[in-house]
């Protein structure tokens, strides 16, 4: 993933829960529920300049009997980044309609879900 695109998804989601981390949560950081994790796999093209990258966005909690803040959550960075377009001096994203899935975790007190996220890009960097 561009640094930019990456600096940009953390800052949007970071608007809606305060607690987000590139691909995993650090070890030395207590968890605080709920939290955020994010990746992506990247699809350039030949010249570097635009391309599609999957995001996937995992929101953890631990209130094994109560799901309503991790759908609450789930649904808001949905309606975030539904459609969203942004343009810098640097890069173009657009995202597009994505999946969302509830994944179990070998914890029985850990609840997960993951939002798949279809975003085109245009690095102006690379011209």
């Amino acid at each position: 993933m561009d640094i930019n695109i990456g600096i940009f998804i953390a800052q949007e989601l970071k608007k809606l829960n305060d607690r987000v981390f590139y691909e995993l949560h650090p070890d030395d950081v207590t968890a605080i529920f709920p939290y955020i994790t994010f990746f992506d796999r990247d699809d350039k093209n030949d010249e570097n300049v635009s391309g599609t990258l999957t995001v996937y966005i995992d929101i953890w909690d631990n209130k094994s009997g109560n799901t309503l803040v991790l759908e609450t959550l789930s649904k808001n960075i949905q309606k975030h980044f539904k459609n969203m377009v942004f343009s810098s001096s640097k890069f173009w994203v657009r995202f597009l309609k994505g999946s969302v899935l509830a994944l179990p975790d070998t914890d029985p007190k850990i609840r997960r879900r993951q939002i798949v996220l279809i975003v085109k890009y245009y690095n102006k960097e690379e011209l």
